[in-house]
């Protein structure tokens, strides 16, 4: 299963970060609750003017997935700094889960 691949990834990893870039309908292929106890689980939304917008979105995570690969990101920090095609990084805990990152940009 998908759950159980990710699994034997995570487990050769003392850093175990899940990001996820899939769409719902592709994340729902995984079941959070038999990853590894300590996996820190971060799913990206991407939104422009506040809306997902589905075409963009799956366009942001191809260039998220390229981003993470050209500048060989290994960390949230590095994520959090991703800024293609104008997308910035939403910094408002108070209404956004602990667990997503949620990037937007402008028209």
């Amino acid at each position: 299963s998908v759950t159980a691949s990710l699994t034997n990834v995570l487990l050769g990893r003392t850093d175990r970060i899940l990001l996820n870039l899939a769409s719902d309908e592709y994340s729902a292929a995984v079941d959070r609750n038999l990853l590894p106890p300590d996996t820190k689980y971060i799913k990206v939304i991407f939104r422009q003017e506040g809306k997902v917008i589905s075409v963009h979105a799956k366009r942001a995570r191809g260039l998220m997935v390229r981003y993470v690969a050209d500048n060989q990101i290994m960390d949230i920090d590095g994520i959090k700094q991703f800024d293609l095609e104008g997308y910035k990084l939403v910094v408002d805990n108070t209404s956004e889960k602990e667990d997503e990152l949620v990037f937007d940009r402008k028209k």
